[in-house]
């Protein structure tokens, strides 16, 4: 869906403003799976691409670990991803892995675009967005035990990890045997509201380019992925990066130039 609006204020003042909204959600209508006494991991009925993964709901204690009637996986260790028993039976399995309600495709996309001009300045601001999506932080930046990690990890992930002389830290175990990845504890929301792109110009009055030869001149300062609003930005991780973080974030770009026309 998309809409625009236009108008003049009085003689100087132009304006425009339109936006879009577009919403997909995809479905598997039919699969050939083997029959399960556990619905929720059913991949029919879900969403295209969606995972299953163990549902986390915290860092296993050293109490944790002593209780026989807490549900572990077979070696956990105090400082592990503590994960939900989701059929109820005691135990820790590939049985309690959840299909997730997401995927890393968004199913809401939007944008806002607007125009302004008055005199000889004009402004264009470029807003874009999505929601309904989840990221998936690669293995290799939270674990060091990982052969194409290497040992590098992201800073904030060290900053309160579990040790014996830190047992309240949020985040696991360093090197954990069972590693991070086939949890939801490495998943965040994707969604995002970032200006995209802007520019400011000024056109310079003809009368002063009539005497350079110039039959228009405008100057303009321009920039790329400005600002985002999302709850990655706090981890230095851009929503739009690919491959869970691996890559490049998007670069800001500022420019600022000259048009001109004989």
């Amino acid at each position: 869906m998309m809409l625009g609006y236009r108008d003049r204020i009085k003689k100087d003042f132009h304006y425009s403003i339109s936006g879009n909204f577009t919403f997909a959600r995809s479905k598997v209508v039919y699969m050939d799976e083997v029959p399960q006494a556990e619905d929720y991991r059913r991949e029919e009925g879900r969403l295209i691409g969606s995972s299953l993964r163990y549902k986390a709901t915290g860092i296993y204690t050293e109490a944790d670990i002593a209780d026989p009637n807490v549900p572990k996986r077979p070696g956990a260790v105090a400082g592990d991803i503590k994960v939900l028993d989701a059929n109820g039976d005691g135990e820790i399995n590939s049985l309690d892995r959840i299909r997730q309600d997401l995927a890393n495709v968004p199913e809401i996309t939007y944008g806002l675009n607007i125009n302004l001009s008055w005199k000889q300045f004009d402004l264009m601001l470029s807003f874009q967005g999505q929601a309904h999506a989840i990221y998936t932080l690669r293995e290799d930046w939270v674990n060091p035990s990982t052969a194409a990690g290497g040992g590098n990890i992201l800073q904030w992930w060290t900053e309160d990890t579990y040790t014996p002389d830190n047992p309240n830290g949020k985040r696991p175990l360093l090197g954990t045997s069972l590693g991070i990845s086939g949890t939801t504890y490495t998943q965040f929301s994707a969604a995002f509201f970032k200006l995209k792109n802007a520019e400011l110009g000024y056109n310079l009055p003809k009368t002063a380019l009539g005497k350079i030869g110039l039959e228009r001149a405008r100057v303009y300062l321009s920039g790329t992925n400005l600002f985002s609003f999302d709850d990655l930005r706090k981890f230095g991780i851009d929503p739009e990066a690919a491959n869970g973080g691996w890559d490049l974030n998007p670069m800001r770009i500022i420019n600022l130039g000259i048009n001109v026309s004989f």
